[in-house]
C-alpha cells in the first residue's frame, strides 16, 4: 500500500472511531436524564421509567435533606437534566429558586402534588416563613407510607410520558406492576401492625408521622422545632416513655443517631436501625414493618 492510500486508510479510520465514540453515548443511552432531591424518589421513578432514564440524585447518601447544601458540580450537572422532581424537603427551598434562576426552562414537577401534608407534631416543628409571616410546618415525608407512594408514582408516571410520550406504554406497564406491589405491601403491613394499634415508638427526628397514621401507631420525637432537645424536654420524655408499653428507639443515621441512642440507655429501652433515606423505598418500609412486629411480638 502507497503512503496515499496509508493516509487515506488512517483518516478514514479515525473519522470512523470519532462519529463511533460521538454516536454511542446517544445510541445506547437513555432518553431522559431526570434529576431529584432524595434517593427515596430515584426508587419510583426508575422503577416507572426504567432503562429510559439516567437518574441524579442531589442529597448524597448519609445526608440529611434539612441541611444539605448541593455543591457547584451538582448544580452543574442537574441544570442539564430533562426534568426534575422535588418533594418538599427542607434544603429545596433555597436550592429550587437557585435552580429556576439558572435553568428557567427546566421543568420542576411536585411529586407530592395533590397530597393532603399532615402538620409536624405540635412541639416539633422546622419553622417556615409564608407570604403571611410564620406557618406551621407541614411534613415531608411523604415516601415513608405505601399509600402515598402510590399518588407519587401517579405523578411521576403523567410528567414521565409528557415528556417521553412514545414509551407511554412501556411507563404505564411498569407503573401497574408497582402499584400492583405498593397495594401488596400496604395490605401486608395492614394485616402485620393491625395488633399492635396505639403502641408508640420513638425518632430523634420526627420522619414517620405519615407510617404511624396509616397504621395505627404513635410517633414520639426526641428532637424539639429542629434542634437538639432541652434537658426539660428529654426528662419530659423520658417521664413518658415509663408509662408506655414497651416503646422502642428508632435509630435514624442521618438524624442525631448518638442522642437517640442515650435516649434509649437511660430509659432502658430498645434501639432498632433504620434508614429513612433509603434508595430502596419499598425494601425499607417492609423491613420497618418487620421490625416493629417483631418487637411489639416480642413483648
Amino acid at each position: 500500500m502507497g503512503d496515499f492510500a496509508r493516509r487515506a486508510a488512517a483518516v478514514l479510520w479515525a473519522d470512523w472511531v470519532f462519529a463511533l465514540l460521538a454516536a454511542g453515548p446517544a445510541l445506547a443511552g437513555p432518553e431522559l436524564t431526570v434529576a431529584m432531591s432524595i434517593a427515596p424518589q430515584r426508587c419510583l421513578v426508575e422503577r416507572i421509567a426504567g432503562p429510559e432514564v439516567r437518574a441524579l440524585v442531589v442529597v448524597a447518601p448519609g445526608q440529611s435533606p434539612v441541611t444539605y447544601e448541593p455543591s457547584a458540580r451538582q448544580l452543574a450537572e442537574v441544570v442539564q437534566a430533562d426534568l426534575y422532581f422535588s418533594i418538599g424537603v427542607p434544603f429545596e427551598r433555597h436550592w429550587l429558586a437557585r435552580l429556576r434562576e439558572l435553568a428557567p426552562e427546566l421543568p420542576v414537577v411536585d411529586q407530592g402534588e395533590g397530597i393532603q401534608r399532615r402538620p409536624m407534631d405540635a412541639d416539633h416543628r422546622h419553622e417556615h416563613a409564608g407570604h403571611h409571616g410564620e406557618v406551621e410546618a407541614l411534613d415531608p415525608h411523604i415516601w415513608l407510607a405505601p399509600q402515598l407512594l402510590r399518588q407519587q408514582a401517579d405523578r411521576i408516571l403523567v410528567a414521565l410520558e409528557t415528556r417521553h410520550p412514545s414509551a407511554a406504554a412501556a411507563l404505564r406497564a411498569r407503573h401497574a406492576a408497582l402499584v400492583t406491589e405498593l397495594n401488596a405491601l400496604d395490605e401486608a403491613l395492614r394485616e402485620r401492625l393491625s395488633l399492635h394499634r396505639g403502641r408508640s415508638f420513638v425518632v430523634f427526628h420526627p420522619t414517620y408521622g405519615y407510617f404511624a397514621d396509616a397504621y395505627g401507631l404513635h410517633q414520639l420525637a426526641i428532637e424539639l422545632d429542629g434542634k437538639a432537645p432541652s434537658a426539660r424536654h428529654l426528662a419530659s420524655l423520658l417521664d413518658r416513655l415509663e408509662q408506655l408499653e414497651d416503646p422502642v428507639v428508632l435509630v435514624q443515621a442521618q438524624f442525631g443517631a448518638p442522642v437517640a441512642r442515650k435516649v434509649a440507655a437511660a430509659a432502658g429501652v430498645r434501639t432498632l436501625e433504620v434508614d429513612p433515606l433509603s434508595p430502596d423505598c419499598i425494601a425499607s418500609l417492609s423491613r420497618l414493618g418487620d421490625l416493629l412486629t417483631e418487637h411489639f411480638d416480642a413483648r
